[in-house]
């Protein structure tokens, strides 16, 4: 029996053991430390005999010390504080103090073009130069990274090229910490000559750096000059241009906007009265039209309150109410008639004084409909008037900020012109010498144990490297969205690793029952959900392979068959792998009496052992055919996919198909070779799981469309 519960993860199609994610750069230095002790060691020699050719160079040391704070004597306050050097500061200075000019400089002070170690034309060629020179370059790169791309290049027909470049080697200038301090380090084969160089260098830059600081001034000077004379001009048109402005609004004598503003309000209101008489006049008159047309002077009366129409309407109330009593005691009479004569005469004369009162409604609702177009256009133009004030104004505050603002920069530039002209003639260096080079007694180069000791190390590193890039470094199956990518499903479902390093099959089937809760659980139900049957009056037949034999896959396949038996449905779950040895066993064992689902193995092995037996294999047979016959569910933990013919015709059968993959041990194109292989047969991947997830590495997946149902309390399995 053997800890892997599958067909080992690292073992071939020629059953040779392959690793499956490459071993870690530590064990693979260890499995080839001889070739790379070799490679460390002929490096370091090789290394070591090289410097022993190259002359000794000794370096010599200069401080300079930079003021931030350079300021002229004129400027000069005892309580002015010092600003602080900025890195930015400090790295132009190093990049200024190796400049071209300041090396030319050097270099011409020193005479340094007639010197053989500064001057190659100098040098006899010998046939270790080009190895010499490679090595100090190496060696130049070690110590000072960065020197030769920051450096400003030099011109091809310069005829000190030669002499600067080897100047520039041998000058290495950087800043002391965080410190305000610059180091100039020379390195020649002369002690005397590296101290010359390292205080000529520094000294160069400084006085460079003055002259520069004049010359600036004087630039300075003379473009503030210009500039003032132009800004002066600007300022008097500036001011003519509010001149002009002013007299142009006084000859108009427009109103001011302060005066306009009063009259503009008291006409608003006017016109706001005159809308609501306007339209209270119009709702009166159309009332009255409508009670008028409609007869009923019993609400038109009160509306109208008119004492004549009052008295009217009164009358002809009373004299109704007679002629409907005399029509009543003595039917068609002269009285009668007489009295229907005086009330018609009465209702006419009613609806005369009506007419009268809806021709003067007319006529004031025409009043004050003209009046309120006459305050609407005074009120139009009294706004536009308004505006056109306001834009006035606005105009010329806009030239008097203009005057304004070309008069303040005036006079800062004329501030400045006049500082300028007098801080000019005081100029002070930005850095100074603190510690001048002493002449080296040792030399500082070469440092033979120690090149030799990182030759060592980097030929190790390098044969590590080649080795580690000629391993199989395959992209493995990492990323969910990846997965379902090549296997063409819409999603896929990751299986968190289990804590502990269990390895045993029955590890995530006691972590389910355990924490039924737990994120394991609910990765098995969701496979599940995916997995359902397809026709519910079908058994759905589930088979489960593989690109290549994982760890895990047969403990999944019982997690997965418990969860269709707590599903309700009635489960088996069928081995047809031989590499499942340890599920070949189970059959029959105490630890598979208490499931809840029937395990069957269907190996050769297994079937070899019925027939060896002496028994009666076929009756056997028969018996576990009439069981599958009874299932709902079957789960068949088949063989990989790529490595046995039986798993494509098994899965051109099953109703649903899972692939199985261990996350960052399954190769990519495995997993798609396995797709294609089984499309090719007839089959078509329904699900894919990626096993032994890191759950810093699960990604959040959607809610199932209904909640699993709670499994089923039953007791571990024996083991």
């Amino acid at each position: 029996m053997t800890n892997s519960w599958d067909m080992p993860a690292d073992t071939g199609a020629d059953g040779r053991r392959q690793t499956p994610a490459g071993p870690s750069l530590l064990a693979l230095a260890w499995m080839y430390k001889l070739p790379i002790l070799l490679a460390a060691l002929v490096a370091a020699v090789a290394t070591y005999l090289a410097l022993t050719t190259v002359a000794p160079t000794y370096t010599a040391r200069t401080q300079v010390l930079l003021n931030p704070a350079t300021t002229s004597a004129l400027e000069a306050t005892p309580a002015a504080a010092e600003p602080r050097l900025t890195p930015a500061a400090a790295q132009s200075t190093v990049i200024l103090m190796e400049s071209t000019d300041v090396l030319r400089a050097v270099a011409e002070a020193l005479a340094l073009e007639d010197r053989p170690d500064f001057n190659p034309a100098l040098r006899d060629p010998a046939p270790l130069d080009e190895l010499k020179e490679r090595v100090r370059e190496a060696i130049a790169s070690v110590v000072s990274p960065g020197t030769e791309t920051e450096a400003a290049p030099i011109a091809a027909g310069d005829p000190l090229a030669g002499v600067l470049r080897e100047l520039r080697r041998a000058v290495d200038v950087r800043v002391v910490g965080e410190s305000a301090i610059v180091e100039v380090r020379a390195s020649a084969r002369s002690p005397s000559l590296a101290a010359a160089i390292a205080d000529a260098v520094a000294e160069t830059y400084i006085e460079q750096e003055l002259a520069g600081k004049y010359d600036s001034g004087a630039r300075a000077t003379e473009w503030l000059e210009e500039r003032t004379g132009q800004l002066r001009e600007t300022l008097l048109a500036a001011d003519e241009r509010v001149t002009d402005f002013r007299r142009e609004q006084l000859s108009e004598g427009g109103q001011s906007v302060a005066s306009l503003e009063p009259r503009l309000e008291e006409l608003t209101a006017q016109v706001t009265r005159l809308t609501a008489e306007r339209a209270d006049l119009a709702a009166r008159r159309d009332e009255v039209v409508r009670l008028a047309e409609e007869g009923n002077y019993m609400s038109l009366v009160p509306l109208l309150d008119i004492p004549s129409i009052s008295a009217l309407h009164a009358e002809y109330i009373a004299a109704d109410s007679e002629y409907v009593d005399l029509q009543a005691r003595f039917g068609d009479s002269p009285a009668v008639t007489s009295q229907r004569q005086l009330r018609d005469g009465l209702a006419a004369r009613l609806e005369a004084e009506v007419q009268n009162v809806r021709a003067g409604l007319d006529v004031r609702l025409d009043l004050t409909t003209q009046r309120l177009a006459a305050a609407e256009d005074a009120l139009a133009e009294m706004r536009r008037d308004l505006l056109a004030r306001q834009q006035a104004e606005l105009r010329l505050a806009e030239l008097e900020r203009e005057a304004e603002a070309s008069r303040q920069v005036y006079n800062r530039f004329l501030v400045r012109l006049t500082e300028m002209r007098e801080s000019s003639q005081f100029q002070t260096p930005s850095a100074r010498i603190v510690s001048r080079a002493e002449v080296p007694v040792a030399p500082a180069a070469p440092q033979k144990s120690r090149m030799a000791a990182v030759a060592g190390m980097g030929g190790g590193a390098l044969v590590l490297l080649l080795l580690a890039l000629l391993r199989d470094n395959q992209p493995r199956v990492r990323d969910a969205d990846e997965a379902a990518e090549i296997a063409g499903v819409d999603a896929v479902q990751q299986i968190p690793a289990l804590r502990g390093g269990d390895a045993s099959p029955f590890a995530l089937l006691h972590r389910t029952r355990a924490r039924p809760d737990s994120v394991e659980s609910e990765s098995v139900h969701r496979l599940r959900y995916r997995l359902r049957a397809r026709d519910p009056a079908m058994p759905n037949v589930v088979f489960v392979t593989s690109p290549r034999g994982v760890p895990g896959k047969s403990g999944l396949c019982l997690a997965l068959a418990e969860s269709f038996a707590q599903s309700g449905a009635s489960t088996a779950l069928v081995n047809i792998d031989e590499q499942a040895e340890d599920l070949v066993t189970l059959e029959g064992s105490v630890a598979m009496q208490d499931m809840p689902f029937k395990f069957i193995d269907y190996t050769e092995h297994t079937l070899r052992g019925l027939s060896e037996g002496g028994g009666e294999p076929a009756g056997d047979l028969a018996h576990r055919l009439r069981v599958l016959k009874r299932r709902d569910v079957i789960i068949i933990n088949g063989p990989s996919v790529l490595r046995s013919t039986d798993a494509l015709e098994v899965s051109e059968m099953a109703g649903r198909v899972l692939l199985v993959c261990n996350w960052n041990e399954t190769p990519s194109h495995l997993l798609r070779q396995s797709v294609d292989a089984l499309r090719s047969a007839g089959a078509r991947v329904d699900a894919v799981a990626i096993d032994r997830v890191p759950r810093r590495s699960m990604k959040r997946t959607p809610p199932l469309p209904h909640a699993p149902r709670s499994p089923k309390a039953i007791p571990p399995p024996v083991a």
